[in-house]
């Protein structure tokens, strides 16, 4: 998984509104969002669903974000 860097929220809700985060990205697998938590070193992350209920701030969120896909579309 990579990282990009300074990303619009609003591209990835519902009701397209929202600022930036510093860092996105896409896991879809536990490897790649494994790798990713360790690359974070501890820094906050917030998970994003689908985007249909959230809003978020027009200034932005200062954590990273990543979207989990790929075998987490279903748990078991």
């Amino acid at each position: 998984m990579r990282w990009e860097a300074d990303v619009r929220l609003a591209e990835h809700t519902r009701y397209r509104i929202g600022g930036r985060t510093p860092g996105f990205g896409r896991a879809g697998s536990r490897r790649e969002l494994a790798a990713a938590l360790s690359g974070l070193a501890g820094a906050p992350l917030r998970v994003l669903g689908r985007g249909a209920n959230l809003l978020v701030a027009d200034r932005g969120v200062e954590e990273h974000v990543v979207v989990l896909g790929g075998e987490f579309d279903r748990l078991e």
